[in-house]
């Protein structure tokens, strides 16, 4: 179980005011909606979220079955899937499958393979990532996201490029993989990214 806190924390970008003395608590089995509109600080309270960025007032601290997690441990802990996380285009399908499982081991009850099939992406396996479509990229990096066995689930924009058959694939994960993981999906309010999510934040406004 993962638990992360904010504690009066600030932050800007650029111009943008993100977050002003924001405190909040989040945990294990519990998924969020990050809304708001272009430029509106969601793809930065994700970085917050997994330590990759740090705030400019106040604190983050992050728990691991109630022990203190360092900072430089909490991207292990973490599956991130957002379109500006690019794959490797050097490698093949198989073989960015091979690297991302040596740091990140999938679910021991998920098969790998099966959801590349589903997918349709089983034909392009041995096929450098700079073949690959968008979309096709988008399958696989969704498939290594949810198949990762963290604890902590970043999901920013998560049906971008995808068709509706790439958007069905994606419920299908999403229904699947998303217990007992701490979840947040940032989304300019397309409910088939957040619809399994039971809370709402705005980083500018706060939880609901």
């Amino acid at each position: 179980m993962i638990r992360i806190a904010f504690q009066e924390v600030h932050k800007r970008f650029g111009q943008t005011r993100i977050l002003s003395g924001f405190s909040a608590e989040f945990e294990s089995g519990k998924a969020y909606h990050i809304a708001g509109s272009n430029g509106s600080g969601k793809s930065t309270f994700l970085k917050l979220v997994c330590a990759n960025l740090s705030p400019d007032k106040g604190s983050v601290l992050f728990t691991q079955n109630g022990n203190p997690l360092d900072l430089d441990q909490v991207g292990l802990h973490t599956a991130f899937c957002a379109p500006y996380i690019e794959l490797l285009d050097e490698l093949t399908g198989r073989e960015q499958i091979a690297f991302h499982i040596r740091f990140k081991p999938v679910f021991k009850e998920a098969d790998i393979f099966q959801e590349i099939h589903t997918a349709g992406l089983t034909a392009a396996l041995d096929k450098p990532l700079r073949l690959y479509s968008s979309g096709m990229k988008q399958r696989l990096k969704l498939i290594l996201t949810f198949l990762s066995d963290t604890p902590l689930l970043l999901l920013d924009e998560p049906c971008s490029n995808l068709d509706e058959s790439g958007r069905s694939f994606y419920a299908s994960l999403a229904e699947r993989f998303v217990q007992n993981r701490l979840v947040m999906v940032a989304s300019n309010n397309m409910p088939e990214e957040h619809f399994f999510c039971t809370h709402t934040l705005i980083p500018s406004s706060g939880l609901s």
